[in-house]
């Protein structure tokens, strides 16, 4: 980070505090959405203090205009160098913090292997004629692989591996592809909503390199991981009218403190290799390009998120709200209000990058 400008600490007063509501959670549950066709948002309280808890939808319908409005007004490209500055900053800083590009030791001595294979300066020697052939890919290795993974508990035929294009998105940037991406994602009646956990459906979702445009949450289910392409990393294009929580979301919400998953047992995730794009999004909807609530065996890396550098926006980087661990690597955040917006226990990060962000790590519990 460049240019810190500590928080200051500064308690709510009682006339303060009165008016902050909670940011209500997502409700994606069938009967949620009849009721909220029908009736008025409900209004209740959580127990017996002054705590006022809101439920609220995304309806069906909603979601349909989003993807029609989506698919009806393509997103033009985003301006500015913010990546150009996300890169000049990993690479101003990262370096330093890097044990594998340690400088060559200025003492060595005979170890007995010195001029077998390699000189004293510590570079290659060669005895044959020629220059060494280049054999660096201009293709991802395991795209390119021949699938043979299976579950051996799971029912025959049942994919681990899938490719996001072979169910239907284009990654064109402009057809919608969150309808594709979440049937890749949940195929074969995998662990979702009234599951809780299972281990004997693991998936490994695949996106070639591509812009990804999605109007709602892309749902991550339980053991699945989202990789895209390490040598051209794919984009996820939240379009202008997303509506959801995050554009990646681990947990969906189905009512009042009631949600698919429980927050400490939402194991067996990764996510790695993707830019995400929420600048679109609607400034004051607390969008989120993650939103994480997990446990052990988890991971995000290599991420690149962009958000708008409004000063007034709501948008988040990642969003956790509770959560028991976890690893979190070479992430590069750019504007938004929060980078991150913390609250777990027992994470392990390495490699955060946070350029322009109103507030670059929030921990609001530990």
């Amino acid at each position: 980070m460049e240019h810190i400008q500590y928080n200051k600490y500064e308690l709510a007063t009682p006339e303060k505090a009165q008016y902050a509501a909670p940011v209500a959670p997502l409700d994606y549950s069938q009967g949620a959405v009849d009721q909220a066709e029908s009736t008025e948002p409900l209004l209740t309280r959580r127990d017996t203090n002054s705590t006022i808890g809101y439920r609220y939808s995304v309806p069906f319908e909603l979601k349909e205009a989003a993807r029609a409005v989506a698919e009806s007004n393509p997103p033009s490209p985003s301006t500015g160098n913010h990546s150009a500055v996300a890169a000049q900053m990993r690479a101003k800083y990262g370096d330093k913090t890097k044990d594998t590009l340690t400088p060559a030791q200025m003492l060595r001595a005979y170890d007995r292997l010195s001029g077998s294979v390699f000189d004293t300066n510590g570079t290659i020697s060669t005895s044959h004629q020629g220059t060494l052939e280049t054999r660096e890919s201009s293709t991802w290795w395991m795209a390119t692989m021949t699938q043979r993974g299976s579950s051996p508990f799971a029912p025959s035929g049942y994919k681990v591996w899938r490719n996001v294009k072979e169910y239907g998105a284009k990654g064109d940037g402009v057809t919608n592809d969150t309808v594709a991406i979440n049937r890749a994602i949940s195929d074969s009646g995998r662990c979702g909503a009234n599951c809780g956990s299972s281990t004997i459906y693991p998936t490994v979702v695949y996106f070639p390199p591509g812009n990804y445009l999605v109007s709602s949450s892309i749902i991550q289910y339980y053991n699945t991981q989202l990789i895209g392409d390490p040598l051209e990393l794919p984009t996820i294009l939240a379009a202008s009218s997303f509506v959801g929580l995050g554009v990646i979301t681990s947990d969906v919400y189905i009512g009042d403190q009631e949600e698919w998953y429980i927050n400490t047992n939402n194991f067996l995730r990764s996510v790695r290799n993707f830019k995400i794009d929420i600048t679109r999004t609607d400034q004051g909807a607390y969008v989120c390009a993650v939103h994480w609530q997990v446990a052990q065996g988890t991971s995000l890396e290599n991420l690149e998120i962009y958000m708008t550098q409004d000063v007034s926006t709501t948008q988040q980087g990642i969003y956790i709200e509770n959560g028991s661990g976890g690893f979190m690597s070479d992430l590069t955040f750019v504007g938004g209000n929060f980078g991150a917006y913390l609250g777990n226990q027992q994470f392990t990060t390495s490699h955060l990058v946070f350029v322009n962000c109103n507030t670059a790590l929030q921990i609001h519990w530990d």
